[in-house]
């Protein structure tokens, strides 16, 4: 045997750790690393959709599990960004692009929070709840926008500035005035009084529409029931109204005769006056009477034979 592995020339086979096996099927060797070198983690890209204090934070720490120095968290950084990001090595200069200080700084001013608070304090103030959108869904949105607005504040201030930018939100007045009403605490004990009362608006939507349905159900006539139910008294009053809608039917019909019954007379009397115009008996001519006659008064004789003037008083002495 000339080094390597024994062979068996008449068998074209060869040992191979106890085993036989045919020449040119030996088994390539796996490279062997050392295990006690850390396995390297690659930084994910950020293109300023997402907070730049949330992702700085992560990127410590697989440079500190990378074993980075400050070139290496910078080239790897430049090489992570995307999008809007990346634009921001452009506006550097080539040596300070290589500077890890830097290249946050210049970050930080882009997509940093501090420099949008007043964007998120305008949105947060105009955050009302949305069609379709559950009471979570805006409670988790009222958190989320209160911490880019007031990324200083306490922790007691923003549950007090979260509480009360939820219930603003609310939409409806009547549910706010009663979360203000129940005065909570928190946060979370508005979402439960909220939760509560619009299942409990919906609860009672959905009865008055079982009970409208109910009552349709309950006034119709059954086949062969001659229009009497279970329930005599709205029967009874159906029969009241019925009555009342025919009693008022027949008397606007009879005031419709009547009116025109006495339109109809006026009209024959004037056409009646109009045939017979009015004629003076002193004078004779048409319209006007005797006693507005202008011309002078024709004397009357009586039975006597006395002739008389027509209006002298001392004739009607």
């Amino acid at each position: 045997m000339k080094g390597g592995y024994p062979r068996d020339e008449g068998l074209g086979t060869y040992d191979y750790e106890g085993w036989r096996v045919p020449r040119g099927d030996q088994p390539a060797r796996e490279p062997s690393y050392p295990t006690d070198r850390p396995q390297r983690v690659k930084a994910p890209p950020y293109d300023g959709s997402t907070p730049w204090e949330d992702y700085v934070v992560q990127f410590e720490l697989i440079a500190e599990l990378n074993e980075w120095d400050e070139r290496t968290k910078a080239l790897q950084l430049a090489a992570s960004l995307r999008g809007k990001a990346q634009a921001v090595l452009a506006d550097l200069e080539d040596g300070k692009r290589r500077k890890f200080s830097t290249l946050v700084d210049s970050l930080v001013q882009r997509f940093g929070r501090a420099n949008q608070t007043e964007l998120f304090r305008t949105l947060l103030r105009n955050r009302s709840r949305q069609s379709g959108e559950t009471i979570p869904e805006l409670a988790h949105d009222i958190q989320r926008l209160l911490s880019k607005a007031y990324p200083k504040a306490s922790v007691e201030m923003k549950e007090t500035l979260a509480k009360e930018a939820f219930i603003d939100a609310s939409g409806d007045s009547d549910i706010r005035w009663k979360i203000y009403q129940a005065r909570p605490k928190s946060l979370k004990e508005a979402v439960c009084i909220a939760t509560e009362l619009e299942a409990f608006n919906l609860a009672e939507q959905k009865k008055g529409v079982t009970k409208r349905l109910g009552v349709r159900a309950l006034s119709g006539k059954e086949p062969g029931s001659n229009g009497k139910t279970d329930t005599g008294k709205l029967d009874g009053t159906n029969d009241i109204a019925a009555v009342m809608l025919k009693g008022f039917s027949d008397l606007t019909q009879h005031m419709t005769n009547l009116f025109k019954r006495e339109s109809q007379q006026g009209l024959k009397h004037d056409n009646k006056d109009r045939r017979t115009p009015l004629k003076c008996w002193n004078c004779g001519e048409e319209g006007h009477l005797r006693r507005h006659c202008p011309n002078p008064k024709k004397e009357v004789s009586t039975e006597k034979g006395e002739n008389k003037l027509e209006n002298d008083p001392k004739s009607a002495s």
